[in-house]
């Protein structure tokens, strides 16, 4: 291990590296490397006690950048479009809603009339993925905004409270 220029090394490693190194989450890196980035993080203007607050800003501006994402392709793309799983849900209604009233209008079946009734079956399926599909979407995507918009102001006010800003790089 002696080997290792541990100086060039943690110099080309990324700041969010350089913390894993220094929180012990990289466990190949010897003791001395752990050192050796503690320096490495004061001379590029860090506080390596405040490790956890730093992290906090790069999660905050990864939050921020997905949903900068999802409000830009919200209206492009219908995998981030929550209309589209309302669409849905309503057409597996109409296929729901109209193949109970064809049911029922229908004559009672017999014993040579199998047909009728696997169609029903398989527009009730149908009609249930949709639903399902559609309404499973539609609050996965409410929970998960919720959830980052929570995360965001949580994050917000810990780096407002610490008043910490982020070295500039030369």
């Amino acid at each position: 291990m002696s080997d290792y220029d541990w100086n060039k090394i943690i110099s080309n490693k990324s700041d969010k590296e350089l913390f894993k190194i220094i929180r012990g989450k990289d466990k190949h890196y010897p003791t001395i490397a752990r050192e050796k980035a503690k320096e490495a993080a004061i001379n590029r203007g860090y506080d390596p006690e405040k490790i956890h607050l730093y992290q906090s800003m790069w999660v905050l501006k990864r939050l921020e950048l997905i949903q900068s994402k999802y409000n830009t392709f919200s209206h492009f793309f219908i995998s981030y479009n929550k209309f589209f799983s309302l669409f849905l849900v309503a057409i597996g209604m109409e296929i729901l809603v109209s193949s109970y009233i064809d049911y029922q209008n229908s004559t009672p079946l017999t014993t040579d009339d199998k047909g009728h009734l696997l169609a029903f079956s398989f527009f009730i399926l149908l009609s249930l993925m949709f639903l399902s599909y559609g309404l499973i979407t539609f609050f996965m995507r409410q929970y998960r905004t919720k959830q980052r918009k929570e995360k965001v102001h949580e994050l917000t006010q810990l780096l407002k409270d610490a008043n910490l800003k982020m070295p500039n790089k030369t």
